[in-house]
């Protein structure tokens, strides 16, 4: 537990981005465990109120050569996860033309972020399939896209009805 007080008993209120604890992993390097490899920190991530606590996780490795971890990961207390970015952030979706959707913006729950260029990748064996899958929480499964490994073919599908394949031709 934390409190902005050096004072044994009294409970004055921590504020957003305080650190409030963390596990350090650190190992034998031929001189001492000081240097650390890996390390997750919880933070306060926004407004406290009395029984309110808001808060972060973040994940921190080490690439060779260092032994100061640098975050790779955040999960914020809206539940947004940031893979190479301290912020992940509203999104917003711009629509060109009459698309039917609405040009309102959304949150995105998994954000990723980089300099160069962001990748998603989905590896699986040659004889299986990648699969992405969108639905709603009445309903199930709506829609999705599947590649086929084994035959490099790749399938869109709405209202559980494939819709669209791509071969390799």
């Amino acid at each position: 537990g934390k409190a902005r007080s050096n004072t044994a008993g009294t409970y004055t209120i921590v504020q957003d981005d305080d650190s409030i604890g963390s596990i350090t992993f650190s190992g034998a390097d031929g001189t001492d465990t000081v240097s650390q490899a890996a390390r997750i920190v919880s933070q306060v991530d926004g407004n406290v109120g009395v029984n309110s606590m808001p808060g972060r996780l973040i994940f921190k490795t080490s690439s060779s050569g260092s032994t100061s971890p640098t975050e790779r990961l955040r999960i914020t207390s809206a539940g947004r996860v940031g893979i190479g970015t301290t912020n992940p952030k509203k999104q917003l979706h711009v629509y060109v033309g009459d698309s039917g959707f609405p040009d309102n913006g959304t949150y995105g729950n998994l954000v990723i972020e980089s300099d160069g260029n962001p990748t998603l990748q989905l590896l699986a064996p040659n004889t299986n399939e990648s699969q992405i899958y969108f639905g709603d929480n009445n309903n199930g499964q709506t829609g999705r896209i599947i590649y086929d490994h084994e035959e490099d073919k790749m399938f869109f599908f709405t209202q559980n009805n494939e819709r669209v394949t791509i071969t390799g031709d």
